[in-house]
């Protein structure tokens, strides 16, 4: 019975029980047996919805893509009235916000169907805060971000692309969910091991209540669903995108109203050595 009760509990991590289990009376290899029966169903489900998310999700990819190419190509042609070119900006902001939830919809299935590739490298993470915060430093007039980034290199080891994905998240996030305005912080810090990348808000903060469903897909706090648009992806994708870097994670210190820190962790570059007293220097 224990033996079965941790099989079953397992199959929340995506394992799946043999067939026929023959340890056990008769009864128990019954319910084993009914139990894998269920399994495969269930598994097969989530593959079909998974295959067609994936679908849709394509499928709206495209003309999106092309909705903000062309408006990107009308706000550059100076012969625009200021008039249109606001109506403008608008779309193109609105059809990247869409362009977003999107992508994040194609990169729940891929995460969860095991397509998720990285290409990591080598990377000076102190780039990809820079980048990340010069993108969003001019989309809210309420919002101050700062950064505390180290003079010298902040070498991880991890996939460009994604790791940008997922700071881009975290400080569209930290805008969105601070409504009354503030500092957002950058920091990037390291140890021996590590690299970390903190991105701190002075916003509505999380409860503690609510704190262990912050990663999960599509669930969202009940004090923001009516007021601040959202289907509950980015920090599940950003969340399964930390994870599959080695010895990566992306965690969370938050209290209600007093607003929260994201943190990303990295591996460090195996040939950089830290020291406290010099900084980073290559072995």
């Amino acid at each position: 019975i224990l033996v079965l009760k941790k099989k079953i509990e397992n199959f929340e991590f995506g394992d799946i029980l043999p067939e026929r289990d023959n340890n056990g009376v008769t009864e128990i290899q019954e319910i084993s047996a009914s139990f894998s029966n269920m399994s495969k169903k269930l598994s097969k489900q989530k593959e079909s919805q998974l295959t067609f998310i994936s679908s849709i999700a394509h499928d709206l990819r495209n003309p999106l893509s092309s909705i903000k190419m062309a408006a990107e190509m009308i706000i550059e042609d100076q012969k625009v009235p200021s008039g249109s070119l606001k109506m403008i900006s608008i779309i193109q902001r609105q059809t990247g916000h869409l362009f977003r939830l999107v992508t994040d919809l194609l990169d729940t299935t891929r995460v969860e169907a095991g397509q998720l590739q990285l290409n990591c490298k080598k990377i000076d993470v102190r780039s990809l805060a820079q980048d990340a915060v010069e993108l969003h430093s001019n989309l809210s007039n309420l919002h101050r971000i700062e950064t505390d980034i180290p003079s010298f290199p902040v070498v991880a080891i991890c996939d460009e692309h994604r790791i940008t994905q997922v700071l881009n998240n975290l400080l569209n996030n930290a805008i969105k969910y601070s409504p009354n305005g503030g500092v957002v912080l950058v920091r990037l810090r390291l140890d021996s091991d590590n690299v970390f990348i903190d991105v701190t808000d002075q916003g509505i903060g999380i409860p503690q209540d609510e704190m262990n469903e912050v990663f999960q897909s599509f669930k969202r706090s009940s004090r923001v669903r009516d007021s601040i648009p959202g289907i509950g992806l980015g920090l599940s994708v950003s969340k399964k995108i930390a994870l599959a870097h080695e010895g990566g994670d992306l965690t969370v210190q938050s209290n209600s109203n007093a607003g929260s820190t994201f943190t990303i962790r990295l591996k460090a570059a195996p040939d950089f050595m830290f020291d406290q007293s010099c900084g980073l220097d290559m072995i």
